[in-house]
């Protein structure tokens, strides 16, 4: 398994961590389908970690260390 670290700003916050932890509380239908969607990504990135390809992720490049851009597919 491979750990994903969520981007923090340098005052530590977190804007995907926000917006999770955001629908996580919502009782919106739409919410919670794409809070499903995007906990599903992120465990085929904790499980295949590089080797996720598109079109579930993305490398971007011009960065020091290896990044990687989850793209949730449509339903």
């Amino acid at each position: 398994m491979y750990e994903i670290d969520l981007y923090e700003n340098a005052a530590g916050n977190s804007e995907i961590r926000d917006y999770l932890e955001k629908i996580n509380g919502s009782r919106q239908r739409d919410d919670q389908k794409v809070l499903k969607k995007l906990i599903y990504q992120m465990q085929l990135l904790s499980r295949l970690g590089p080797n996720l390809t598109e079109p579930n992720a993305k490398r971007l490049k011009g960065y020091r260390y290896s990044i990687m851009e989850l793209r949730p597919l449509p339903e």
